[in-house]
């Protein structure tokens, strides 16, 4: 059982108050640390799974895979999944498929997507899990 408190009636919007601002710092925090977890769990798995080219330039898409944090907020965070020069060209033509030089088209190769859904469900489960347990 919870422990009582006495609070006058003067005090108790002062005591609310605090209680919710308490509460509403530890939610950012923890809602900050599942940003940050889920952008460097996509950029690993993006990474894991993006096409290695049979050529010289084998797996330079993938090391060219990255994120950056675009905006820190009081209300929380905000990171950018991108991949850097000169290999962001390919991201597109990867994704969806393109012509080849014969006339044919290559098949699509959605790395991105797939690992999309993957982390973002599981980042839902701990935005969900900081606000029910915080406090």
């Amino acid at each position: 059982m919870a422990d009582r408190i006495n609070i006058s009636i003067d005090d108790l919007t002062e005591t609310i108050t605090n209680e919710l601002e308490l509460y509403n710092k530890e939610v950012i925090e923890g809602v900050k640390k599942a940003t940050l977890t889920a952008a460097t769990t996509f950029t690993k798995l993006t990474k894991k799974d993006a096409p290695k080219s049979d050529s010289k330039r084998k797996g330079t898409f993938a090391r060219n895979i990255s994120f950056k944090k675009t905006r820190d907020g009081t209300t929380g965070d905000s990171y950018l999944w991108y991949v850097k020069d000169p290999e962001h060209r390919l991201t597109h033509l990867l994704k969806n498929g393109h012509a080849t030089r014969k006339g044919g088209r290559t098949t699509p190769q959605d790395f991105i997507t797939n690992n999309y859904n993957q982390v973002e469900e599981k980042y839902l489960e701990d935005v969900e899990e900081v606000i029910k347990n915080e406090r």
